[in-house]
């Protein structure tokens, strides 16, 4: 768990300012063998950055379906759109798409 809340702070410092203008997403690597905790709740609430309104995406890139559960588990109830992709070039494609104007 050590490990995850050096994760979150790295990516809070990174992302800056929440009343910032700006829209991120967040890229999640899963292509290499990794394990998470089982305890998904503490997981869940160390990762605060999954509460920001300035986050659109969290991006999931990878094809273990194991991890990717577990990743679903964790994030599911997050504030960013969960978007599980197979390669990196997706998840590009995913985060650089302009952002919707709304109708006026």
């Amino acid at each position: 768990m050590e490990e995850f809340h050096v994760i979150n702070e790295a990516v809070v410092g990174e992302l800056g300012d929440e009343g910032a203008q700006h829209r991120y997403a967040i890229l999640i690597d899963i292509t290499h063998p990794a394990s998470l905790p089982q305890a998904f709740q503490p997981l869940r609430e160390s990762q605060a950055y999954a509460r920001r309104r300035d986050v659109k995406y969290i991006l999931v890139v990878g094809r273990d379906k194991l991890l990717r559960l577990m990743l679903l588990l964790t994030f599911n109830l997050c504030r960013p759109a969960l978007r599980f992709v197979d390669t990196m070039e997706e998840a590009f494609r995913i985060a650089h798409r302009p952002a919707i104007a709304p109708h006026e």
